[in-house]
């Protein structure tokens, strides 16, 4: 059972394509199991709201709220468990993940084989509310990709 419950607004900015009350709930139920074994949850996002939603489940693990919006990344200190990390704008999804991957490895310590939780919407630039969830299994070649513009 989830610890909290959505506020409409979220709803609508999670997953705006759920039917039900019934099915968002199933939805929601289903991020918050499979991200009890990650070591962290980064959502990426424009304005804050993505981390914003995830942070009202308490899920029990940190919450990365990766944005490369300023604004947004000092408003997200104000939410529970959410550590702001400023990321570079992306244009795609490979470049999504590969951020996602750098603040998870600059923010929570995460190591190669460890296993995050990325949440987001997709395809990048064009939708405004969360729609793709998926698991990553740090590589050495991510965290590579991740930090080879230093």
């Amino acid at each position: 059972i989830m610890p909290a419950l959505l506020c409409a607004k979220d709803e609508v900015l999670l997953y705006k394509d759920a039917v039900s009350k019934d099915a968002l709930f199933r939805r929601l139920n289903a991020l918050y199991e499979i991200s009890r074994g990650a070591k962290c949850i980064v959502a990426v996002t424009q304005s804050g709201s993505t981390a914003y939603a995830v942070s009202s489940f308490r899920p029990g693990t940190i919450i990365v709220g990766a944005t490369y919006n300023e604004k947004a990344y000092h408003r997200m200190t104000m939410s529970w468990g959410v550590v702001p990390a400023l990321i570079k704008q992306v244009n795609s999804g490979t470049e999504l993940y590969t951020q996602a991957v750098r603040a998870a490895v600059e923010t929570c310590g995460v190591q190669v084989g460890d296993i995050i939780t990325v949440t987001a919407g997709m395809p990048v630039g064009h939708v405004h509310y969360t729609n793709t969830l998926r698991l990553i299994e740090v590589t050495q070649a991510y965290i590579n990709m991740a930090f080879e513009d230093q």
